[in-house]
């Protein structure tokens, strides 16, 4: 290990590194949605089929924000590597932007909605700061937990791994309290338009919990660095069974998910209706009788109009009133 890379130096690159990947993550989403590349591919699809149009507009926008998570992690892993000198720069890398695109775009839309939904219908937390931590650090805990179980698995072997993992839960889960204390200080959730600089701060505030966890993580990787120097290289790589576990579920995920939008996609679309494939029917034998008059007396005051009818043996009976004169 270099000698001249410290804690805090690693808590420093941690930090830098992770807040710089924020910004670029967030740079990147906010490039595609302006690119109109969305409204490209939607418009391969029938302009009729307004229902297949939303839902692949709903899993381009998850897309969009895991590709943004991508950028945000292939940063970060950079700075990891950084202070883990010695660690294998591709496996950080490449393991760092898989791991925050997958969690990024599995998870940021469901909290974003879930957020609206609080901030509209419970008026009373904003008395209540403990709801904004409660909840902002549930969001922390699970969002870090999946990207340091990924990320874990793909830089260091089993037994070092636990570092790593409680880094990033405890550092997301920390920055998540963080950002529902500010987020209840600026009561950005009211309810209402919220304007231009709200918006901005808000950005920046959501830069927040990434603070705790690069510093965390920092630390944890700077430890790593310090027992990879001590025992080499080759005792803290990931094993081949645990790489082969995240490639496993990864592609029966993508399966899954690929195997569900196509079924979903296929129950969304419009059939035009066709009668001549419909309704079939098969008719043997059926002719006109020869034309019968009714004995309707023309001299008389007919009350109602004849009425026809026919019971279960095909006999058909004709039914009228009618004033009848005397004489």
């Amino acid at each position: 290990m270099d000698n001249k890379i410290t804690k805090s130096r690693s808590v420093i690159t941690g930090v830098v590194g992770f807040l710089l990947g924020g910004i670029l993550g967030n740079f990147a989403t906010y490039l595609i949605v302006i690119s109109g590349f969305v409204g490209w591919i939607l418009g391969f699809l029938p302009e009729d089929q307004s229902l297949v149009r939303l839902w692949f507009a709903i899993v381009l926008a998850f897309v969009t924000v895991g590709v943004g998570g991508a950028v945000t992690g292939v940063f970060n892993g950079w700075a990891l590597n950084r202070i883990d000198t010695g660690g294998d720069r591709r496996h950080l890398i490449v393991g760092a932007g898989y791991a925050f695109g997958v969690s990024q775009g599995i998870l940021i839309i469901p909290m974003l909605l879930l957020i609206s939904l609080i901030a509209l219908y419970n008026n009373g937390s904003k008395a209540q700061p403990q709801s904004f931590v409660l909840l902002f650090g549930l969001f922390g805990l699970i969002y870090g937990l999946i990207i340091g179980l990924i990320l874990a698995l793909l830089t260091v072997n089993f037994k070092r791994m636990w570092g790593v993992l409680l880094a990033f839960v405890f550092g997301y889960m920390l920055g998540g309290i963080l950002l529902g204390l500010f987020l209840w200080r600026a009561d950005l959730l009211s309810s209402g338009s919220i304007p231009l600089r709200a918006i901005l701060r808000l950005f920046f505030m959501s830069l927040l919990a990434n603070i705790p966890a690069g510093a965390l993580v920092g630390l944890a990787y700077h430890r790593l660095a310090e027992k990879r120097s001590q025992s080499g290289a080759a005792e803290l790589m990931p094993g081949r069974i645990q790489q082969g576990i995240v490639i496993g579920i990864s592609l029966v995920v993508l399966v899954i998910v690929a195997v569900f939008i196509q079924n979903v996609e296929g129950f969304l679309t419009v059939n035009t209706a066709a009668t001549a494939t419909q309704l079939t029917s098969e008719t043997v034998g059926v002719h006109w009788t020869p034309a019968s008059s009714i004995p309707v007396n023309a001299q008389s005051e007919v009350l109602s109009p004849p009425e026809i009818s026919s019971n279960t043996n095909d006999i058909v009976s004709v039914a009228w009133s009618q004033e009848l004169e005397n004489g």
